[in-house]
């Protein structure tokens, strides 16, 4: 997905630096038919773009989100080293709990 900030870069109080990227599954375009004039970009490379300008801003962490499903977010695990957490955002168990 192209975006004005690509990724973003937060340093805490003790000097700990922790860089953000986030990405859309493959399917996003699918489900955007109003997205234009945005574009989706591979999601594994612009995962690998990002984890490399971050890690070149001398980030501590790299933290990914995605939007993507389970399915390619281990793949994405899988493919891009790098990243210490992906922050997985493809279900939401508070709001299904909510209901009970």
């Amino acid at each position: 997905m192209v975006i004005p900030e690509e990724h973003h870069i937060k340093e805490l109080a003790n000097g700990l630096r922790i860089g953000f990227f986030g990405i859309l599954g493959k399917k996003a375009a699918e489900y955007t038919p109003y997205a234009p004039p945005i574009t989706f970009s591979d999601p594994i490379e612009t995962a690998r773009a990002a984890v490399a300008e971050l890690q070149a801003a001398s980030v501590d962490v790299v933290i990914g989100l995605s939007h993507s499903g389970e399915v390619e977010e281990a793949a994405l695990a899988a493919a891009v080293p790098g990243i210490d957490p992906i922050w997985a955002c493809w279900k939401w168990p508070l709001i299904e709990l909510a209901g009970k």
